[in-house]
Order: C-alpha cells, then structure tokens, then sequence
C-alpha cells in the first residue's frame, strides 16, 4: 500500500485514478482548487482524505505534505483548455500560474521532504505533426503551438532545470495523448457529442477553411489505461525517467465522431454534424510513440476505441447522468461564444 497525494484528483482523469488506487488498496489524500474542471462529485469523497487549495500556494502544498508524508505526490493539476488559454491575457496568466508556477512550488516542497513527485504532461507540448511524420518520443523537441501547451512546457522546464540543481531530487514525467472516458466535463469532444445526440442535437465539429469537416487527427485513450501506465511508472523507481502513453489509436476528429454515433445507433453522421468556425492556430495532429514505457515497464494500452466509447456511452446515459446533471452549467459557462456557424 502507498500513501498518495494528488494534486488535481477532483478532475476527469484524477478523479479515475483515485477510484483505481483505492481499489488497488492505496490510501488517499486529493489536493484540488475544485475550478471549472474540478469535481467533488467524481470522488468517493468519505473514502479519501481532501484538502482544498492552490497548487501554487506553497505555504498549504508544504503543510499538506509535511502532514500527509506521502509516498508520491502526482500532479493532474492543470488549466487544461485550449480554448479558454485563447481567450486574453488574464486567461493566459492563470495557465501560467498552474502550469508553470505551479509545478515549481510543487518540487520545491516535495524537495524539502524527499518526497517522490511525477508529473502528468500532454502531448501538446511537442506541437504537431503531418499526416506522414512519425511520432513524437520522450526526447522529441518541445513546439507548443498556443498558451495551453506553452505553460505546460514551461512547467516541465522548470522541473527539469530544478532537478538538475538539486541532484537528489526524485522525479518522473510522462506525456499523453487524449483521453476518454466516464467523469469528462461535458465542454469536451466525446462528452458533449454524447450529450448532443442523446438531447437530437447536432455535433459541432470544428472545420477548415476549405470546409473540410474534422479532419484533425489525435491518439485516443482510454483513461482506465492511462491511470494504469502512471501506476507503473509510480511503482517503477525509475527516477528521473519520461515516458510516453498513448492508447495507439489515432483517428480524424470525423472519425471518432462516426464511430461514437454507430454506437448510438445513428448511421449517417453528415445528419449529426454542425459545421463551426475553427479555432486560430489548431494544430492537426499530436501522435506519440510508447516503445519506452512497454520495454522498461511493460505496459501496453488494453481498451480498444469501440469497447472504450460503449463504455463510455453506456456511462454518460446510465451512471453518469446525475454526474452530469450536477456540472452542467460549467460545461455551458466554459463553451460559451466557441460554437460560430459556418
């Protein structure tokens, strides 16, 4: 049993990976500033231990893990929309504040205590690629092409260069490619397609200015299986170590979109789908490489993209729908002004 500390638990994949490290018998305690993107209600909260709080408030990261003495601090915490980092300076700034900022405080603290930190990254900070280039890998050159992925990188750096001057500080990073699954805030690609369809709405998907529909192309992942490659990583000791996950499933944002509808029952998406505005600067495809984490650590992605988006489905239509209830005027707050026609 480990004593977990995770920074940004109350969040979509946070919140995934707390139920799988109670399972797993871990104790737990989440450390969450419950933002937009941050839920109590996706946690069995009298399972767990909780504190409310900035990650970049280092006087309450350091009372909590002095106190706590976790065995690994994980840091889900992030400003993690690409839209909203578009959206202003003031937007910008609070990127910075948990992305960058953020992380810096959090290797401080965990320094002063010895305490093992991983970060969670995306694959955004690499930018992107065509349609013909191979994947990125851990050492490929940082891109970032918008304020979002900008922060997250400037994060990484700083835990890097504060690894470097401090050579006993114990540390992991590991980059993703995008996730799916049950407790996804319903401003998101797949959650909100669901929602469209099941209320007889259309889908808005982002579309090119020659009119091309969706043709941005990322790796899916189920979030079951990337909670488990953390947990390897976490239990590897590798300090140090960066490691890509992707679910090796990559699909043009039409594709995904005509595979989710299948299994909805509806079979012509040209019926499902609103044609809106792109956003400014949209990169067109992330991919990742994990030949790394599956020879060091042998974890290889389980769920494959229909059984993930069943389940998924099944989720949001079953279980999940008091869940969504419960958020949903932050889902409309975040989208607000994002859907422009064609």
């Amino acid at each position: 049993m480990k004593k977990l500390m995770l920074c940004g638990g109350c969040g979509f994949i946070g919140s995934n990976f707390v139920n799988m490290a109670l399972n797993k018998g871990d104790e737990v305690l989440v450390y969450d500033n419950l933002t937009y993107a941050g839920h109590k209600e996706s946690l069995p909260i009298d399972k767990i231990q909780f504190v409310e709080g900035d990650i970049a408030n280092y006087h309450l990261i350091e009372k909590t893990i002095r106190e706590f003495k976790p065995d690994v601090v994980i840091n889900f915490a992030a400003e993690t929309h690409v839209d909203r980092s578009l959206s202003g300076f003031k937007s910008v700034g609070k990127f910075l504040h948990s992305n960058s900022y953020g992380v810096y405080i959090l290797a401080v603290a965990c320094y002063k205590y010895n305490t093992y930190l991983h970060l969670i990254n995306t694959d955004e900070v690499f930018g992107d690629i065509q349609e013909n280039d191979p994947p990125f890998t851990e050492d490929s050159q940082f891109k970032p092409n918008n304020p979002y992925s900008v922060a997250k990188a400037t994060g990484d750096l700083l835990l890097r260069s504060f690894a470097r001057t401090n050579p006993n500080f114990k540390y992991t990073i590991s980059y993703c490619t995008n996730n799916y699954g049950p407790y996804q805030s319903p401003e998101k690609l797949l959650p909100r397609a669901i929602l469209k369809v099941m209320n007889g709405e259309k889908v808005p998907i982002y579309t090119d200015v020659n009119g091309n529909v969706g043709l941005n192309r990322r790796d899916w992942i189920f979030v079951d299986d990337h909670c488990e490659a953390i947990y390897q990583i976490i239990n590897s000791n590798k300090y140090g170590e960066k490691y890509c996950i992707a679910g090796k499933q990559e699909l043009s944002n039409i594709q995904l979109i005509e595979i989710l509808l299948k299994q909805m029952g509806k079979q012509n998406w040209e019926d499902w789908v609103q044609a809106v505005q792109d956003r400014p600067g949209h990169d067109f495809r992330y991919a990742l490489t994990i030949n790394k984490i599956t020879n060091e650590l042998g974890w290889t992605p389980k769920v494959k993209i229909e059984d993930g988006l069943k389940r998924t489905v099944d989720w949001y239509l079953g279980a999940g729908k008091k869940w969504v209830n419960s958020i949903s005027r932050i889902g409309n707050e975040v989208r607000k002004g994002q859907d422009k026609k064609i």
